[in-house]
């Protein structure tokens, strides 16, 4: 649909740029003078295009996970569910590029912070978690940049 609405307004402009580019002949100038009018439209043609797949990704990723968490269940009855929404997932996403854009992103750490807060606020566990066995693994896990980002940590404190 976003595509759609881009070439709307981008064909149009490029048929208009070949009118303009014939009547002026063999003035830069002037069609350079003509020409401000479609930067404009070309430009918000790539806004209406990024925010399309801004809005798809969001959709899928919520989507994806309120599926996955249905889905996953471990032995002993215990299942999980999310129940993350799209608009409260677009809110948060587009205040904290708008918050990270105007501190420079000096606002990252508050905003990944804050976007987490959501996903764990709005994942459940149903079961008894007492009911799972326990096992005691004696070897330590590998330290190396897979295992590392396997478990939710940065590998970055490693290299530094």
């Amino acid at each position: 649909m976003h595509i759609a609405i881009a070439l709307y307004i981008t064909i149009p402009a490029f048929f208009m740029l070949s009118q303009y580019a014939y009547a002026v002949g063999d003035n830069p100038e002037q069609l350079a003078m003509l020409m401000g009018p479609f930067y404009g439209k070309l430009i918000f043609s790539y806004l209406v295009y990024i925010a399309g797949a801004v809005i798809c990704y969001i959709f899928a990723f919520v989507k994806l996970r309120n599926y996955l968490y249905s889905q996953l269940a471990l032995e002993g009855d215990i299942r999980f569910s999310s129940t993350v929404t799209l608009g409260r997932v677009f809110w948060i996403s587009i205040t904290n590029f708008l918050l990270c854009s105007v501190t420079l992103f000096l606002a990252w750490p508050w905003a990944k912070v804050r976007f987490t807060r959501y996903l764990l606020e709005n994942t459940y566990l149903h079961g008894d978690l007492s009911s799972l066995p326990l096992e005691n693994h004696d070897q330590q896990p590998a330290k190396d940049p897979a295992n590392l980002l396997a478990r939710g940590l940065s590998f970055y404190p490693v290299l530094f």
